[in-house]
C-alpha cells in the first residue's frame, strides 16, 4: 500500500478516534489544542509558503514578474475568507437558537465545507505536493494536528450530531480525496493553487480557535474590504 494512502488512512482514523480522548469539549480547553494549532500554522509559514514561493518561480514564469505570486496569494486569501464566512454563518445560527446549538442546516453547511476541505487534504497527500519525491508524512503530521483543532470546534458547536455521524463523514472525505488523487493528477499550477487555498484555510481555522470568542466581527464589511482592495490592486498592477 502506498505511503501517502497509509497517511490518508491515519488522518481518517484520527477523526473517528479523537472523540474517545475526551479533551474536545473540556472547559478549560486542553493545551493540546493550542499546541496542535501552533504546529499546524508554523507548517504553513515555514514549509508551505516557501514551497509555494519556489513554485511561483518554477511554474508561473509565463504570468509575469508578479502574476503567479498574486494568483497564489489570492488563492490563500480566498481560503481564509471562505472559512471566515462559514464560521460567521455558524455563529449567527447559534445566536438564533434557543439552546446555543447551530441549526441542522448550519451543521450540514459546516460539515459539507469541511468534508470538501478534508477531501482536498486527501487529494494533496496523494498528489505529493510540489517537490518530487518528498515524504507525505510532514504534511500528514501537520494536518493531523490541525484536524484535532477542527474536531474540537465541531464537538463544541455541534455536540451529539458530530459525535453520532459527522466525524464519519469527515473521515470518509479524506479517503475519497485520496482515491481521487490516486486516479487523477492535476498540473503543478493547479496543485500550487490548491495548496495556497488550504494554507489560507489553515491560518483562519487555527487563529479562529485561538482568538477570544467575545470579539464580534462583521463578515460583510471584511469581505467588502477584501474585494475593494483586491480590485484596486489588480487594476493598477
Amino acid at each position: 500500500m502506498p505511503s501517502p494512502f497509509i497517511a490518508a488512512l491515519f488522518l481518517a482514523a484520527l477523526h473517528v478516534l479523537t472523540p474517545l480522548l475526551g479533551f474536545h469539549a473540556r472547559a478549560p480547553r486542553s493545551p493540546l489544542v493550542s499546541i496542535s494549532g501552533g504546529i499546524a500554522i508554523a507548517y504553513v509559514f515555514l514549509h508551505l509558503l516557501p514551497e509555494l514561493a519556489a513554485a511561483e518561480y518554477e511554474h508561473f514564469a509565463e504570468t509575469g514578474p508578479l502574476g503567479g505570486e498574486r494568483l497564489l496569494f489570492s488563492a490563500a486569501l480566498l481560503g481564509l475568507v471562505v472559512f471566515y464566512g462559514l464560521e460567521h454563518a455558524v455563529k449567527i445560527s447559534r445566536k438564533e437558537s434557543s439552546d446555543d446549538t447551530p441549526s441542522p442546516f448550519a451543521f450540514r453547511l459546516h460539515l459539507t465545507a469541511f468534508a470538501l476541505y478534508n477531501g482536498l487534504v486527501g487529494y494533496l497527500l496523494m498528489a505529493g505536493g510540489l517537490v518530487e519525491g518528498q515524504s507525505p508524512w510532514p504534511f500528514a503530521l501537520a494536518m493531523s494536528l490541525h484536524f484535532l483543532v477542527n474536531d474540537r470546534r465541531f464537538a463544541v458547536h455541534h455536540k451529539a450530531r458530530y459525535a453520532r455521524w459527522g466525524r464519519w463523514v469527515l473521515a470518509g472525505s479524506v479517503l475519497v480525496g485520496a482515491l481521487a488523487g490516486a486516479m487523477t493528477l492535476l498540473g503543478a499550477q493547479a496543485i500550487a493553487l490548491l495548496l495556497a487555498f488550504l494554507g489560507g484555510g489553515i491560518i483562519l481555522n487555527v487563529l479562529r480557535e485561538e482568538l477570544p470568542p467575545e470579539r464580534d466581527g462583521s463578515f460583510w464589511f471584511l469581505g467588502l474590504g477584501v474585494l475593494a482592495y483586491g480590485a484596486v490592486t489588480l487594476a493598477i498592477g
